[in-house]
């Protein structure tokens, strides 16, 4: 779980990187955002300009990340020729926390160097969970 994550890293939730692929406009983009966070997608519909977003099915995140297990794929999404949206809360963050394929690997890194890596583009994308707890369905 991210909370095991952040313990064995010595940081917090807001530090672990939670990632969820989407198709916008049918070209693939990656959401990063801190674990104890929602991704909102309709700020990520109004910041890509997707006339259609919808988020990747399982089978979908197997088939682009295929040496990884499910849920694991790492916020890299550039190394696949993939867009990488980052929240913007990640800039006061200093230290980041992200899986490598697997449940028993991760990496931690500085958010500067992350950034300079992936080039993401940094937008607010998150909505406190209280947000989406309310909300009629």
């Amino acid at each position: 779980s991210a909370a095991d994550l952040a313990r064995v890293h010595h940081v917090g939730e807001r530090n672990v990187i939670k990632t969820e692929l989407y198709k916008a406009d049918h070209r693939l983009a990656m959401a990063i955002a801190p674990a104890d966070r929602k991704i909102d997608p309709a700020a990520l519909f109004a910041i890509l300009r997707a006339r259609d977003i919808a988020k990747v099915d399982a089978w979908e995140q197997e088939r682009l990340f295929s040496g990884c297990d499910i849920g694991t794929a790492p916020p890299l999404g550039n190394l696949y020729g993939i867009l990488v949206v980052a929240d913007a809360s990640f800039e006061q963050c200093g230290t980041v926390v992200f899986r490598l394929c697997s449940f028993s690997t991760s990496l931690s890194m500085d958010w500067r160097d992350y950034k300079h890596l992936v080039g993401p583009l940094v937008a607010e994308i998150v909505r406190p969970v209280e947000v989406f707890e309310h909300e009629p369905t």
